[in-house]
């Protein structure tokens, strides 16, 4: 047994960020926490408090792990009960984890406390910059001091190694914690810039012009992998710092620029942000409300407090890295990168406001993407061409400054052309990050040609009956997984398993089930593997062996969800069938397309709530609509004979006396009419997807010809924004 990690706090800073180390290295992960607060993608999360030794030995009961990274402390009213508690915390860790498993290595992560001393005397007798591993203990006391002894007795006594993390103020992603530094500024610059506050630099003037440094969260989970790797690194302590050191009088005024906020004049002396932004709470509920936020208040994201006592410390502050870098460990990191990258990952989060007009649609929606599916793109080359000609103008006008979400369309061939090349992966994730572009969605749908040439059934081909479609997916899967932006949990489109007209048996529907089943397990090792969390969205249309909703929920409910559905995919991926539901509803889900739920006639009021009734996940919600005619005359007919010649399906619904007839294409509609137009029946055709030379997916919904109204777009709004448990969802324009 090896490779599996248990992190204790792994919902903190520290934790969630060692969590992403380890899952991208292929880790099994175990993250203990006393409450479940978020899902974190590739963490098996154990409930468990480490001042409880009981509650501790029922939560590692069963389980087996090799290491152990301790990310955690409590913070006390004076230094006495910060070493009582906080000693306990790991002592009655560290004893549980031996009862558990054989123990290979123990990382502990503390910080420059130890060279600066506590809370209670903080810089008052610091050692000298830069800060050096082999420095003295201060003469005070110190819980880091207490945690490191008992570290060394326990590893003695159990036989294991063990490693030091001393890094300074921690800038990354995970919310609620109090010594994140990065999401505390940029809840005071999206505060200043709401209320006219001048965005003044909150510290002290010798932190203002003196030298410091920092610490990317990510660096310190990739520090953490290497040391609990690295022979050499064993029983050593480490500094663990981006590696370059500035002045904040340098650095605010960038971070201010990537807050879109000016800078305000610097009186001189320190203006502390706990009372400062005392009363902000009412101020951040309504830039929640404006902007469509997450549900959280500012005292709950920002530490104003210890932000304050890392910026008004009176004494010079920075470590040194030379012991990491002389074994072997050479990362370093550019520290407003450090800022731009998580003030990124927040507002695509929706934790802070856009600068502008981000990509999301109000009552927590989700995503709105724009579709590259209606332009060229039938190889990586046309498609690497399409992304960089027409997106970015898009983007201008519609997103100038905030994150823009894209859903790209990836056919078979460009897929192949990526999974054989690291640098065209390294070429987009460059594109995207500097065009401040995300990837929310993939269009794998149609694995073939779809521009230029005669389309039709062959949209749907190959299907999940094939090798070819299992393949596809499993491509796209996994350079989504390696473009994929913080935050963003991506979803592949794909089609409705298999024309209808092709499922002639059992053997056939249990065929495209099975590999469906593969390429879901898959994904649930890719998370495991790289921390990135991908769903795979079924879209239903006409024709198709999934159609209706009606349908789509039988499928899931009989094939997917049923005891025989998880004993399959436990077979197949190889997880406990106690988590086999859970992992299914996190990696599986349909595409609800106004379009095809238009043509069909269906409530989509009723749609909906039959969907989320049956917990199958809506993962995208696709903004296109149908042609409606109600009133079918000679003359609307002409017009409608225009839109005939498409190299596309135009599924076509008649509905007479509340029976429906069903047209693969609107031309097979035409000549029925045409020999009996008496008491014409209403009419609902697909979207039109051919006008004049363009190459439209086109969302109108109309009471005549001439007067399209988006009837499908308006009511799916209304049932949206009605419905009591809304599904994440990625809504698609444009494809």
């Amino acid at each position: 047994m090896s490779r599996t990690v248990l992190i204790v706090g792994v919902t903190g800073i520290a934790g969630y960020n060692t969590a992403q180390a380890t899952t991208g290295a292929g880790w099994r992960v175990l993250g203990l926490s006393r409450s479940h607060r978020y899902d974190i993608p590739g963490v098996e999360q154990l409930r468990g408090d480490v001042l409880d030794p009981e509650s501790l030995d029922r939560a590692l009961q069963s389980q087996e792990f090799s290491h152990v990274v301790f990310t955690t402390w409590s913070r006390q009213e004076t230094e006495a009960e910060n070493q009582r508690v906080n000693g306990a915390m790991l002592a009655n860790l560290l004893a549980a984890a031996g009862r558990a498993s054989k123990l290979e290595h123990v990382a502990l992560v503390t910080g420059l406390k130890h060279y600066l001393g506590p809370f209670e005397a903080y810089g008052s007798a610091p050692a000298d910059t830069p800060f050096r591993e082999s420095q003295e203990r201060l003469p005070v006391d110190n819980f880091y001091y207490d945690q490191e002894d008992i570290l060394f007795a326990e590893a003695e006594k159990q036989g294991f190694s063990w490693s030091v993390h001393r890094p300074h103020t921690l800038i990354g992603y995970a919310l609620g914690n109090v010594m994140n530094m990065g999401v505390t500024l940029a809840v005071y610059g999206a505060i200043c810039r709401a209320t006219g506050e001048p965005f003044v630099f909150p510290g002290s003037p010798q932190q203002l012009n003196g030298v410091t440094d920092l610490t990317d969260a990510r660096l310190l989970g990739r520090h953490v992998l290497w040391s609990s790797t690295e022979e050499k690194a064993n029983n050593e302590a480490f500094n663990t710092v981006n590696g370059e050191v500035f002045r904040w009088r340098q650095l605010w005024p960038q971070v201010a620029d990537a807050l879109g906020v000016p800078v305000g004049e610097y009186p001189g002396h320190p203006l502390p942000l706990e009372h400062r932004m005392s009363h902000t709470d009412e101020v951040w509920a309504g830039l929640v409300d404006k902007h469509d936020l997450a549900p959280c208040k500012a005292s709950e994201l920002a530490s104003w407090w210890h932000t304050d006592a890392d910026l008004g410390r009176e004494v010079e502050t920075f470590a040194d890295m030379s012991k990491s870098r002389s074994m072997g460990f050479l990362d370093h990191q550019s520290t407003i990168a450090s800022f731009t990258d998580l003030f990124h990952q927040l507002r695509v989060a929706r934790i802070i406001p856009g600068r502008d007009r981000p990509m999301l649609l109000p009552g927590g929606l989700g995503h709105l993407t724009y579709s590259t599916l209606v332009h060229p793109g039938d190889t990586w080359p046309e498609m690497w061409d399409s992304l960089q000609t027409y997106v970015p103008p898009v983007k201008a006008r519609v997103s100038p400054d905030a994150p823009f979400g894209v859903s790209l369309r990836l056919s078979g061939n460009s897929a192949a052309t990526l999974a054989e090349s690291e640098a065209l992966h390294a070429e987009l994730r460059d594109f995207l990050r500097a065009a401040n572009l995300y990837v929310h969605t993939v269009n794998a749908f149609p694995h073939g040609p779809f521009k230029g040439r005669t389309v039709m059934e062959d949209a749907y081909e190959p299907d999940w009956s094939t090798q070819v479609r299992l393949d596809y997916a499993t491509q796209v899967a996994d350079v989504l997984a390696d473009i994929a932006a913080p935050g963003v949990r991506p979803t592949i489109q794909t089609a409705p398993l298999a024309y209808r007209a092709k499922v002639l048996d059992e053997s056939y529907a249990q065929l495209l089930g099975d590999h469906l089943m593969r390429a879901v397990a898959h994904l649930v090792e890719l998370e495991r593997r790289t921390g990135v969390q991908v769903a795979i969205a079924l879209e239903p249309e006409p024709a198709c062996w999934l159609e209706t909703t009606a349908e789509t929920v039988r499928f899931f409910e009989d094939r997917i969800y049923s005891a025989k559905g998880r004993r399959a995919f436990s077979s197949i991926s190889g997880e406990p069938l106690s988590r086999v539901e859970d992992l299914l509803r996190r990696h599986l889900g349909v595409v609800f397309d106004i379009c095809h739920q238009s043509v069909g006639f269906e409530d989509i009021r009723g749609s909906l709530e039959a969907l989320v009734a049956a917990g199958v996940p809506i993962l995208t919600l696709q903004a296109a609509s149908a042609l409606r005619v109600p009133h079918v005359t000679p003359d609307v007919v002409n017009e409608l004979e225009a839109f005939t010649d498409t190299i596309y399906l135009s599924q076509t619904t008649e509905r007479r006396d509340k029976v429906a007839v069903h047209h693969l294409h609107l031309a097979d509609a035409i000549p029925g009419y045409r020999r009996d137009p008496s008491d014409a029946p209403p009419l609902g055709n697909s979207a039109v997807r051919a006008l004049g030379d363009r190459d439209l997916h086109v969302g109108c919904a109309a009471d005549a010809p001439r007067d399209w109204r988006h009837r499908g777009l308006r009511d799916t709004g209304t049932a949206v924004g009605a419905r009591p448990a809304r599904p994440r969802v990625t809504v698609t324009r444009g494809g």
